[in-house]
């Protein structure tokens, strides 16, 4: 999954600073944490599996969020959108969308 983010965002990492890099690392962790999380299928766990998937998975999506703010925080993210990555795009990374594919595809979403 990193690799992937690394091909997907090459400048992203070429430019950004070392906590920059391991916010965004982390994200993709954590995105990756919580589409499988989400993806669980509840009626084969008992109840009390299931209570503690749920609180886990709502720890998951709150730190997702929070490192998606750090990440597009970050000063590189302030570098015309097309020197990030074919059009990063502000306004779609975080859409709410979950689903198992690339990173390109789960974390940032891009322009065509």
């Amino acid at each position: 999954m990193l690799a992937d983010a690394r091909r997907s965002f090459p400048q992203f990492y070429l430019l950004a600073e070392e906590a920059e890099v391991c916010a965004l690392n982390a994200l993709v962790m954590v995105q990756a944490a919580f589409v499988l999380a989400v993806n669980t299928v509840r009626p084969k766990i008992d109840v009390e599996a299931a209570e503690a998937l749920e609180k886990s998975t709502g720890h998951t999506e709150i730190l997702y969020l929070q490192l998606r703010d750090v990440v597009m925080a970050c000063p590189v993210m302030g570098v015309p959108r097309r020197a990030i990555s074919g059009g990063f795009r502000r306004d779609k990374f975080g859409s709410g969308r979950v689903d198992s594919g690339g990173v390109a595809q789960s974390v940032m979403w891009l322009e065509s």
